[in-house]
């Protein structure tokens, strides 16, 4: 049985701390005052835990943690004092779908930009990982692979173009298996 329960603590831990940034983010975007973020991400972070066992293991732990948070930021803007709102419950209620539409859409095109980078052939893929995840400078790379400047800002500028079709072909395709 500690056994059990041990591995349960292990798989959330691991799934929340994977997932906490995104989770606090979201918070923040509606919560400006840091501590009452901080407040609402530890009342999320309980009801993680305690529905924890409810969780489907094939579905997005943030995903889950965020549609958690944006209940407790409802709580949260029922109890403070009418005086202290700026916008109705309705307008609040616009602002949390808008903004989990916006989240859903830059998560699938994060999912897509992944995809389509993976297709890219292994130099394409090295010049991206310079350029965007070491954060080199397009004279550095040249230097670094032997290639002119204006060479690389061409290279960049057709990868650029691949990916960005991809990335289209990819998203639309999704929307057509809906």
């Amino acid at each position: 049985m500690d056994q059990d329960i041990r591995q349960e603590k292990d798989a959330f831990l691991t799934l929340f701390l994977a997932s906490q940034k995104k989770i606090f983010a979201y918070i923040l975007l509606f919560i400006h005052n840091r501590s009452d973020a901080e407040d609402i991400l530890q009342e999320t972070t309980s009801i993680l835990w305690n529905r924890f066992d409810k969780f489907d293991r094939g579905q997005n732990f943030a995903a889950w943690g965020i549609g958690i948070a944006r209940n407790v930021i409802r709580k949260h803007w029922s109890r403070m004092s009418k005086d202290s709102k700026i916008f109705s419950d309705r307008a609040y209620e616009n602002i949390i779908e808008l903004v989990s539409e916006v989240i859903d859409q830059a998560d699938d095109r994060a999912i897509a930009i992944e995809q389509c980078v993976a297709k890219l052939d292994q130099v394409d893929k090295n010049i991206i990982k310079m350029r965007y995840q070491d954060g080199m400078k397009i004279k550095a790379i040249a230097q670094n692979i032997n290639r002119s400047t204006n060479g690389i800002y061409q290279t960049m500028s057709r990868i650029h173009l691949i990916l960005q079709k991809c990335i289209i072909r990819t998203i639309s395709s999704w929307d057509k298996s809906i």
